[in-house]
């Protein structure tokens, strides 16, 4: 073809046809020109689908790492709930001049079981760091996924209060009444098996009486208020990541609709999260 051309282009200039040349010289620049345009259209139309093909494959992913990491975050806002009610009324229970000291030292302790939330956050890190995050071509979706690892140390920072709160709860109690030993069992792994805790010798005897000492104490019921105020808050933050979830979650679910690609099947619960 090359050969084919070169012919054309010696005949006119030896023919000495030069406008002919001219205006054959200007086509064959066009032709390469057109052709050099198709190529880059081509080039244009593989990278858009490529790219599209990575977003469509970044909602699914982000999908699925969503609903675990919101499944778990919501049995935190269970136990969280129940933890608040129950240091709320130990307190109250305390402060209540009624009760006879016995009574409040013998009353059930709150629950301080220290779980704590740990999202996945693998997909949308890795998006994040990867700067693949600009895939994503819905802006107000981009701008709540950039938003979430914030709002992820925001939660982090004040349950991080909630676990100090309880630390100094344990050593000042801890060194004013007699710890109680873990009883003899099978070394079963399975929580139910534990087989719970006891007091030998009179050290029950003087677990009472140093607890029916401590619940007068004003720095005791102080961390009974102090650690009901971080939970509270701990919940306040919690809701609003749920919130905010619950955004991120329509917008992909409505992505993933516009593209016809299937919404994973997963078990979480849809709509506002309310206490």
């Amino acid at each position: 073809m090359i050969k084919f051309f070169r012919r054309i282009r010696q005949k006119l200039i030896t023919d000495g046809k030069l406008s002919k040349y001219l205006v054959y010289a200007l086509g064959e620049i066009a032709l390469v020109m057109i052709g050099i345009l198709l190529a880059l259209q081509v080039n244009n139309w593989n990278e858009e689908r490529k790219s599209v093909n990575q977003e469509n494959l970044a909602l699914v992913d982000l999908y699925r790492e969503f609903a675990q990491s919101i499944t778990d975050l919501e049995s935190m806002q269970e136990t969280r709930i129940k933890q608040e009610h129950q240091f709320r009324d130990y307190y109250i229970l305390l402060t209540d001049p009624n009760i006879p000291p016995q009574e409040k030292a013998t009353s059930p302790f709150p629950l301080t079981y220290d779980g704590v939330w740990a999202p996945t956050l693998d997909v949308l890190n890795g998006m994040i760091s990867s700067g693949s995050i600009d895939n994503i071509k819905n802006d107000s979706l981009k701008a709540l996924l950039t938003l979430w690892p914030n709002s992820v140390k925001d939660y982090s920072h004040f349950e991080n209060e909630f676990f100090n709160r309880l630390n100094e709860l344990e050593a000042y109690t801890g060194e004013r009444v007699p710890s109680a030993i873990v009883r003899q069992g099978d070394y079963d792994f399975s929580p139910s098996a534990w087989p719970g805790n006891y007091h030998p010798h009179d050290l029950k005897a003087q677990r009472d009486e140093a607890m029916a000492r401590l619940v007068n104490d004003v720095r005791f019921r102080n961390y009974m208020s102090d650690i009901t105020k971080e939970i509270y808050i701990s919940l306040i933050v919690i809701r609003r990541l749920l919130e905010l979830y619950d955004t991120i979650e329509m917008l992909i679910t409505e992505e993933l609709h516009k593209r016809n690609l299937e919404i994973p099947s997963l078990n979480i619960n849809h709509g506002a999260h309310q206490y």
